[in-house]
Parts: C-alpha cells; structure tokens; sequence
C-alpha cells in the first residue's frame, strides 16, 4: 500500500500523476480513520446471502445508499430473518474497496426498527412453523390420563424440579420418573435438549414412558430462548413420545409451548396437569356408582311411567282388560328382569371397585409393611438400604405394620458374607 500523506496530494500529482490504486490506497486509510464506528439506519434493498454464509445488502434512503457487508462471523448469532423493505438500525465500520473504489459499511450489529431482534426472530419462526402446520391441534398426541413412566428434561439444580417433585409426590406414588439433566439457557442449551429428545425416542421401545416433561422457570426472553430456537421447537414436534411442557411464568409462551401436545402455565401446573391425585380416586369411584345407579333409577321410572300412560289409554280399557292384564303381567315381568340386571351391574361395578382399592392398597407403603416387611431408617430419618452406611454404636428405628423398634448398631455384616453363608 501507498502511504503519501494527505498534504503532498495535490503536490505530488501536479509533478507526477498518481495512479488509480495509489490514490484508492491514499483515501483508504483518511474514509477508514474517520471514525471507529457509525450508527446508521436505512431501508433493505439488494439483500442476498453467500454461499460462505456472508450477508449483503444495501441501505438506503429517499436520496442515498450504502452498501452494507455482515461477515459471517456475525451473521451465524443473527436471531432473525434479513428481508428486503425492513428498516434497520446497522453499527459498523466504513471500508473502502481498493481494487473496485467503493466503500461499505461492515457491520457488526443490526437491530430491527420498532422490534427487538428476537421478538422478529420470534415472530418469523413462528409464521414459518405455522405454516407448516406444527402447531396444529390434529397432530398433538394425547397425553395417558394415568402416567406410570415419565422423563423430565430439566435443569438438574432448578426450582423447577424441584416444584415439579414436591407436586407429583403429595399427588401419586406409583409414577417412576427419569430425570434427564439438560442446560436450559445459554449457548449449546437447544442442542443438548435436542440430542435429550433422540435419546429418549431412540429408547423408548425398553424405556416405555408415557410422557417427556419438559420445564424451566421464568425469567427474560434471552433466557428462554433455547426454547425458541427452530432445532427445540422442531425436536419436540417429531418426539415420537408425547411432550408436556411448563416453561417460565404464565405469561411466558414459547414456540416449544406451541408444539407440545400439553402445554402447561409453569412446572407446578406440568405435575399438576399430568399426574392424577391418589387420594381422590376412591371418592371418584363413589360418585360414579351413585350416577350409575340414579341413571338405573330413572330409566326404570321412564319405562313405568310410560306403560302406565299406555294403559291408561282408551283402547286398553274394558273390553281389552284381559289382555291389558296380559301386558302388565309382561311389564311386571321385564321390570323383574331389568331389576335383576341392574343389580348384577352394580354387583360387577362393587367388585371392580373392590379390586381397584386392593391395588391401591397392595401399592401403599404400609401394605407392604403389614405383609411381614420393615423399613429401617437412621437418626436423621433416612431410609437406610446398605449395612454398610450404619456404623457401630449409630442409632436406628424400624418402622414396622405396627409401630417402631429403635436400637444401636453393634455388629453390621456386608452383603457378600450374608450371600456366602
């Protein structure tokens, strides 16, 4: 490059005329050096993407134009969409082309005008995906009213399991649930949600879950947006395994949120929403035979009342008494039946109940310990499973069917000399 200072210019070419590169090389440096950054807004035009990921476009007013170049460097981390007729905001540095005399802007930020970024990104996505239908409620697989398996994809140290647990525990004891540990904000966050979500289909034939729960808790729209990202919201879309999600507060809505096939308000509304309460199970039960019942009760009713407004018909009367003595006898006949039937039903009804509540009984806790079972547990409360996590001279209590044992620890005997004797 040419390095003639701005001075000797005139000088130089009324001695020696300069050539076209010398004098591009001169103004090079004195465009270049006008400042570090410009802050310029325009209007799209000419807008176009390379092959190796650099975008160009022109920015334009009623009276100018500047080229504009976004490296790709920058233009991988662009949430959104570029579309010529958008006003943009562009921050960049002025560069001038020597060989072809021109300059350009190189930009290093752009801002939608009236928008931020990734609510436009939002806002694309979402049309985009629409359109394709992944949002549709045809496709969204229904959810088991009674899980016994489900995954939950979420931060392993979170509030969010943690409400999510506190729920499902005082709701049901017979759910298994696999945690799967995944970052839920950051970079690299979408990608290992969505390498999660494989995992779990690929296995899914020895797995046998019922639900993938997927939930966070709230916070700003840059820390949800993992769950905004094309990758997240197409992954859970294809799960082969149907996809509750909780994501933020309630008025947090993600494109994740659209796809699933339950979309719950928060993590606590998830637990709640998926898992049935035990506890109501037998009062549901209770009502659904007295409805039973009632239903038995009219329908007969409904019958006697319209043979008897048959009967009382003019036709039936007098000469026909016989053979209206004939129908009631018929009638008293059916209803006979019927009464029979009904009670039959609701002694099946009374069984099935009764093999329900022996279930649920066979399923409790302390049904397993009135079966000759104990469980033992150390001073702090903790269940113990392992010999070896007692020490000598610890306190224990046992918790039997009926009532508790404590002790000290004087002799613990490991697993394998239990085995081999």
């Amino acid at each position: 490059m040419v390095n003639i200072p701005f001075a000797d210019i005139f000088k130089r070419s009324e001695q020696l005329p300069l050539s076209v590169t010398e004098l591009n090389s001169i103004l090079k440096p004195l465009i270049e050096g006008v400042a570090d950054e410009f802050y310029v807004y325009g209007e799209v035009s000419n807008y176009s993407r390379a092959s190796s990921g650099h975008i160009y476009f022109t920015l334009k007013d009623e009276e100018s134009q500047i080229r504009c170049t976004l490296w790709k460097s920058y233009a991988f981390r662009l949430p959104f969409e570029i579309q010529n007729g958008m006003t943009l905001f562009c921050r960049g540095k002025i560069q001038l082309y020597i060989k072809g005399g021109t300059y350009s802007l190189s930009v290093s930020q752009v801002e939608p005008k009236g928008v931020g970024g990734l609510e436009l990104a939002f806002r694309q996505l979402q049309e985009k995906l629409g359109k394709e239908g992944l949002f549709e409620e045809n496709r969204k697989k229904s959810i088991s009213p009674s899980p016994r398996r489900i995954a939950v994809m979420t931060s392993a140290t979170g509030a969010a399991l943690r409400d999510f647990l506190n729920i499902l525990r005082r709701r049901s004891s017979r759910v298994d649930v696999l945690i799967c540990p995944v970052p839920v904000q950051g970079d690299g966050a979408s990608d290992e949600i969505v390498k999660t979500f494989e995992r779990l289909n690929l296995l899914q034939s020895n797995l046998h879950l019922d639900a993938i729960v997927l939930i966070r808790g709230g916070g700003s729209m840059e820390d949800l947006w993992s769950f905004n990202e094309e990758k997240t919201v197409r992954a859970v879309a294809a799960s082969e395994i149907p996809v509750v999600t909780g994501i933020g507060h309630e008025i947090d809505v993600s494109l994740s949120d659209l796809a699933a096939d339950l979309h719950c308000l928060t993590p606590s509304d998830a637990a709640t929403r998926l898992i049935p309460d035990d506890s109501a199970l037998p009062a549901q039960l209770t009502a659904f035979q007295i409805r039973l019942e009632n239903t038995i009760d009219r329908k007969i009713q409904d019958l006697r009342s319209f043979l008897e407004r048959t009967a009382s018909l003019p036709i039936f009367q007098s000469p026909a008494d016989r053979l209206l003595g004939m129908k009631r006898l018929t009638v008293d006949q059916s209803e006979e039946r019927l009464n029979r039937k009904a009670e039959e039903f609701l002694s099946k009804g009374k069984n099935s109940l009764a093999t329900v509540v022996a279930k649920l009984e066979a399923l409790s806790p302390l049904g397993v310990l009135a079966r000759g079972y104990s469980i033992t547990l150390d001073d702090s409360g903790k269940t113990i499973r392992n010999a070896a996590d007692l020490s000598l001279g610890q306190t224990f209590r046992t918790r039997l069917h009926c009532g508790e044992i404590t002790g000290t620890v004087t002799q613990v005997i490991p697993s394998n000399r239990i085995e081999s004797q």
